[in-house]
C-alpha cells in the first residue's frame, strides 16, 4: 500500500492547483485570488479541477498535480476565503482510494503565490520586483 500523504505535500498540492489554474487563465485566477471573499476548488477522480468564485470559475487538468501524492485520488474538495489583507484562508479535505480522507488548513500570501509561478509574465512580474529566488522557496514563502 502506498504511503499516506504527510500535510506538507498535502499543502504543496493546494499551492499546485492555483498555480495550474493560473497556468491555464491567469486572468480569472487572478481575479478570484484577489477578489475578498469565498472561492473553490474541486477535483474529481479523472483529475479534471475548477476554481470557483465571485468573479467566475476556470476549469484545468490537476492529474499530474494529484498523482504526485503517490495514491490515488478520489476527490479533492478545498473551501477558500480571501481577506482582506490579501490572504487566502483554505481548507482542503482529500478523499483517496481506499476510504482514506484527509484534511489540512492553510494560509496563502496571495501575492507570493502569483509571482511564484512559472509563465513569462510571472517571470517579468519577479524581475521587476527583484526575485531571484527558486520558485519553490517562493512557493514556501507563500504557505504559511
Amino acid at each position: 500500500m502506498p504511503a499516506r500523504p504527510n500535510t506538507y505535500s498535502l499543502k504543496i498540492t493546494v499551492a499546485r492547483l492555483l498555480e495550474l489554474s493560473y497556468a491555464r487563465d491567469e486572468g480569472i485566477t487572478t481575479s478570484i485570488l484577489r477578489e475578498v471573499g469565498p472561492a473553490s476548488i474541486s477535483v474529481d477522480s479523472n483529475g479534471t479541477a475548477t476554481l470557483s468564485g465571485n468573479a467566475g470559475k476556470v476549469t484545468f487538468s490537476a492529474t499530474d498535480a494529484v498523482k504526485e501524492l503517490g495514491i490515488q485520488v478520489r476527490r479533492v474538495g478545498i473551501s477558500m476565503n480571501v481577506n482582506g489583507e490579501g490572504k487566502l484562508d483554505y481548507t482542503a479535505r482529500f478523499m483517496f482510494a481506499g476510504a482514506l480522507a484527509l484534511s489540512v488548513r492553510g494560509t496563502i500570501d496571495v501575492e507570493e503565490l502569483i509571482l511564484s509561478c512559472s509563465g513569462w509574465l510571472c517571470r517579468a512580474a519577479r524581475a521587476l520586483k527583484g526575485r531571484t529566488t527558486s520558485v519553490d522557496r517562493q512557493l514556501e514563502r507563500a504557505l504559511q
